[in-house]
């Protein structure tokens, strides 16, 4: 039973993590590219100004570490961009640190309980809510290694269950900044992985014309050694 319960825990804890992938179109060199970001209508001007304050911050920071691939504000989303869509945001409620108060004080009482009840196992559980924002992250259709296919939306969380009503915005924003940091992260490194494969490929087959477009064999490269010893020798 402790087992099970370990792994429903784990198992919760992998879903949190996991983070949307994104595929470059093959033999895709960006220049710079623009982020993008668009709105649901029921996202209010004050979130909408904080997070397209956040996405600027970003930029100016990724382009200050030199990357490998140039970031700048969005000019045009058809075109060597990075569009990523908010389509809800909610903050936690006086209702949901009174659910999470009273779930997690019950979830702290059950294991005394169960041992006093002579239980071969106990259990504990709370809750602490978060806040969410919904995104919807894709490449333009230029750059895209995978068009058409629709991309996953992805739940922005922050804590702060118990903070003050001020700062909730404030944390949603560093988890904002944050997703932003991991995604544009992980697309300047499939920039560099396709330079460098296509360096390596242009060196391939450098290499074979060369040698008449014959692989080389290990022979080949025993024979320039020049070695006396017999079992070294091509027969």
């Amino acid at each position: 039973m402790k087992l099970f319960m370990v792994t429903i825990v784990f198992t919760l804890a992998l879903a949190g993590c996991v983070s949307p992938t994104y595929t470059l179109k093959q033999g895709t060199t960006i220049d710079e590219l623009g982020v993008c970001v668009d709105y649901d209508s029921s996202i209010t001007d004050s979130i909408k100004n904080g997070l397209d304050s956040v996405a600027r911050s970003y930029i100016q920071d990724h382009n200050r570490e030199e990357k490998g691939l140039k970031l700048a504000e969005c000019s045009n989303p058809e075109s060597s961009s990075f569009r990523l869509s908010v389509n809800k945001v909610s903050f936690i409620t006086p209702a949901h640190r009174a659910a999470s108060l009273l779930v997690t004080m019950a979830g702290c009482i059950t294991p005394f309980a169960m041992i006093a009840a002579e239980s071969p196992f106990y259990i504990w559980f709370a809750y602490f809510p978060k806040n969410v924002s919904l995104v919807r992250g894709s490449l333009s259709p230029d750059i895209d290694g995978k068009p058409g296919v629709v991309p996953m939306q992805y739940a922005v969380r922050s804590g702060g269950a118990f903070v003050a009503e001020s700062k909730l915005k404030m944390k949603n924003e560093d988890a904002f900044y944050n997703y932003l940091e991991n995604s544009l992260t992980d697309i300047a490194k499939l920039q560099s992985a396709g330079i460098t494969n296509s360096s390596n490929a242009q060196s391939q087959q450098g290499n074979q014309q060369s040698t008449g477009g014959k692989q080389p064999s290990p022979w080949d490269y025993l024979d320039t050694l020049g070695s006396d010893d017999p079992y070294l020798r091509r027969e």
